[in-house]
């Protein structure tokens, strides 16, 4: 059966903000440029987009498919006619695709924390990054040189959220990720690294490759967290589309270290096809 695609790649905004949210314009400029580039990949062979505003019903020859399936992605493909997939519910959703769902997985560093009061805050001095539950492309984050401007910003993002998340920065040398996909059944299959290029000052996706160069231990421990992290989602009530993105970095001491998971994406990425030997 063919598929109808949903790029909603505003997804992770739309679980920050609450019911009835409209993505601004600039945003869907900037989004649906983006998706574009999902077209030869993700998007193959007989597959169509159902874009946005289009009234057409494309029937139920065609299977709907979503970035990620939000409630504004399911009434898209109701609305096109085509046959809506059964997908986790709401509430799993919200909560794998929370910065929350990873406190529960294998630690690595550096290490992120969960904070829900400004009296919460560590103290450390140094860079640090601040970060709603909710990020995507470089969005929700906010980059902190001294501890008063992370406790300032930490005051800021609790006035409208019940928690942030607080990391220390660190130079980062070259980034990696790895995909996989988690079934009803809870077994999993992942992909094979690959290396990505980010946005320096953003930190937003530019292109990835399947020429990942790991070390066997960097290899090793990103698999190891890969593993975990499908676990992890299969005993939520999570199947469908995952990924998850790893640095090598320089700590702030001179030494080069790996840092095999600091995200974790409970949906499908820029380059959930290439690592996945689609695309």
């Amino acid at each position: 059966m063919k598929r109808a695609w949903v790029l909603n790649l505003e997804a992770d905004d739309e679980r920050a903000r609450a019911k009835g949210w409209t993505p601004p314009r600039a945003l869907l400029a900037t989004i649906d440029a983006q998706a574009q580039r999902l077209v030869g990949t993700l998007v193959t062979g007989d597959d169509v987009v159902i874009a946005r505003g289009d009234t057409r019903t494309l029937g139920r020859e065609f299977t709907g498919e979503a970035w990620s399936p939000t409630p504004r992605a399911l009434a898209m493909m109701k609305a096109a006619g085509v046959v809506v997939p059964e997908v986790p519910s709401g509430e799993v959703l919200d909560f794998v695709c929370s910065r929350e769902f990873a406190q529960g997985l294998l630690p690595c560093e550096p290490r992120e924390r969960m904070v829900t009061s400004v009296e919460d805050d560590g103290g450390e001095d140094g860079p640090t990054r601040v970060s709603l539950a909710y990020t995507c492309a470089g969005r929700g984050h906010r980059l902190c040189e001294t501890a008063e401007q992370r406790r300032e910003a930490i005051a800021r993002a609790l006035s409208k959220h019940r928690r942030v998340f607080v990391a220390e920065r660190v130079e980062v040398l070259e980034d990696f990720a790895l995909h996989g996909w988690v079934e009803r059944d809870r077994s999993a299959r992942l992909g094979q690294p690959t290396a990505q290029r980010v946005d320096p000052r953003t930190n937003a996706w530019r292109e990835s490759s399947a020429d990942a160069a790991l070390s066997e231990r960097e290899r090793d421990a990103l698999f190891e967290h890969g593993r975990d992290a499908a676990e992890a989602l299969g005993r939520a009530g999570y199947w469908g589309p995952f990924g998850i993105d790893a640095f090598r970095y320089r700590a702030r001491d001179g030494s080069v270290r790996f840092c095999p998971r600091c995200e974790l994406n409970a949906r499908y990425t820029m380059a959930w096809a290439i690592g996945m030997g689609r695309g």
